[in-house]
């Protein structure tokens, strides 16, 4: 089942913008999966949804980080472009 996982993982598309530790824990968490009882799996799960918010709230952030970066420099360069044209 984990190669099956890891073949399919492989293939995801572009757009998604996982990063190499997105793919690493989708990569560990489907190489767990199906290898013991339903309470190993069921800790198994809360286990990596909690790793997975986790990542979920840092790319929040970077977004954030990076949307204020991006707005102050189309600011800095539309007030440059009308001092230059002034």
């Amino acid at each position: 089942m984990a190669e099956v996982w890891s073949a399919q993982i492989s293939n995801f598309p572009k757009k998604w913008r996982l990063t190499a530790q997105d793919m690493t824990l989708l990569e560990e968490f489907g190489a767990k999966l199906g290898s013991t009882d339903t309470e190993g799996q069921l800790a198994h799960i809360s286990l990596y949804q909690a790793l997975f918010q986790k990542q979920l709230g840092e790319a929040e952030r970077d977004v954030k980080q990076k949307a204020k970066l991006y707005q102050t420099l189309g600011l800095f360069i539309g007030v440059s472009a009308a001092l230059m044209m002034w």
